[in-house]
Formats: structure tokens, sequence, C-alpha cells
């Protein structure tokens, strides 16, 4: 930072003093800003160096941060959905010994309505199961083969060859 010779003759005999702010000024014993002070252009430099290196490693830093939290929550999120599934194959794992208990002895009208009642529990975890299986197979992206994507005459005509035919059912089929 640079002042005119006047200033730093004035700033030396105690007359003026630095002010800090955004840029350094120099103010009279009343405050009065007698001068703003000029930027040289290796400090202008300096400043805009340290200025980008220090941005640069607060976003590193956040990125680190950021990427670290991520991977705790898509672990966290992995254990959630393997306990679930524990439990569901827990539900039907309790059914089964149970009813196998039930079917062991002589069923009586009380043993057939827990029988019936745990049919209805299988019943309600066999749709919940193939819902959740149903969503996962909807997200599944299939990418139409490029013969899908011409004309429909010009795949007619490429299609009556036996062999590229072949090719094309046994794709359809990988798909």
């Amino acid at each position: 930072m640079t002042f005119s010779a006047e200033g730093q003759r004035l700033l030396g005999l105690g007359q003026l003093s630095i002010m800090n702010g955004q840029r350094p000024l120099l103010v009279d014993s009343a405050g009065k800003i007698v001068e703003i002070g000029r930027i040289t252009p290796n400090i202008a430099l300096v400043e805009a160096s340290v200025t980008s290196l220090v941005v640069a490693t607060a976003h590193l830093i956040a990125t680190r941060d950021l990427i670290q939290r991520i991977e705790l929550l898509q672990h966290n999120v992995n254990w959630l959905i393997k306990a679930r599934q524990i439990d569901q194959w827990a539900t039907f794992e309790r059914i089964f010994y149970a009813a196998r208990e039930i079917c062991a002895r002589p069923i009586d009208e009380t043993a057939r309505m827990e029988l019936w009642r745990m049919r209805q529990e299988l019943r309600e975890q066999r749709i919940r199961l193939r819902r959740e299986w149903q969503a996962k197979l909807a997200e599944i992206k299939i990418e139409p083969l490029w013969v899908d994507q011409l004309p429909p005459n010009v795949v007619e005509g490429i299609l009556r060859n036996p062999l590229i035919r072949k090719m094309y059912d046994d794709a359809l089929v990988r798909e």
C-alpha cells in the first residue's frame, strides 16, 4: 500500500494516522479522511493470489467434508435397508415355525383361526415384497437396440437376412 510523498511525510511527523478498513486511509486528528491508500501492483497480485488460495482451500475442505457425510449417509441407508429386509424375513420365519408347530398337533377351531390369521399376514407380506420388486424393476432403464431406431421399412429389409435376424433375436433375449 502506498501513499503520496506528502501523506507519508505527514504520517512520519505524526500529524496523520492510518485507519484500516477495506483499504487503508490517512486521517487527521479530527478523523477527516485526507488520503486513500493506493494498492501497488505487486501487492494487488499477492493479495489476489492469497485470496484465491484461501478460497480454493476452503472449497477443498468443504468438499471433503461433504463427501465424508455422503459416505456416512450411504452407509447408514444401506444398513437401514438391510435391517428392514432382515425384519421382513424374520416375519416369514416366525410365521413358518408357528404354523409348523400348530400343524404338528390336532387342528381344532382355535388352531384353524390362528392359521387363517397367519395366512392373511403372509399374504400382506407377499404383496408388500411384490410391490417393492415391481418398483425396483420399473426403475431399470432399458436402452432400445439401434435397429429399433431405424424406420420400419429399413428394419424389415435388414431383418430378412437370417444371420442378422438371429443376432437380433439373441440381442432381444439378452436385453
